[in-house]
Formats: structure tokens, C-alpha cells, sequence
């Protein structure tokens, strides 16, 4: 049951990265600091162990 919790975690995560990859290349996301986030227009996800934000720029998106 644990194993299967962080197996899904881990593919939730990789899915995570690999839409904002898309949506920085489409100009959508953009890389942010703590200080900065609004809660109602940034995610996260973990790389490496340390938490990631990002500003979606686009409201169709978020």
C-alpha cells in the first residue's frame, strides 16, 4: 500500500514537470520565487527534493 502511494506521488510529480516544460515553451509559465507566488496563479512540484514554482500566465490554463 505504501509503495503503491509513492509510485503515484512520483508519477503525479513527473507529470507536473513535463506540463510546465510544455507551458514554458509556449511562454505560458514562467519560473517564480516564494515571496512572489499568488496562490490563485502559481503551482509547484518537487525537482530534486526541493519544492519549484512557477506563474501561469494564462487563466484558460489554471
Amino acid at each position: 500500500m505504501n509503495f503503491h502511494n509513492l509510485l503515484i506521488a512520483s508519477l503525479k510529480n513527473q507529470v507536473a514537470q513535463q506540463a510546465i516544460t510544455n507551458a514554458e515553451q509556449l511562454g505560458i509559465a514562467m519560473p517564480l520565487s516564494e515571496a512572489a507566488r499568488d496562490p490563485k496563479t502559481s503551482t509547484l512540484f518537487l525537482k530534486g527534493g526541493k519544492r519549484v514554482l512557477y506563474q501561469i500566465n494564462d487563466a484558460l490554463v489554471f
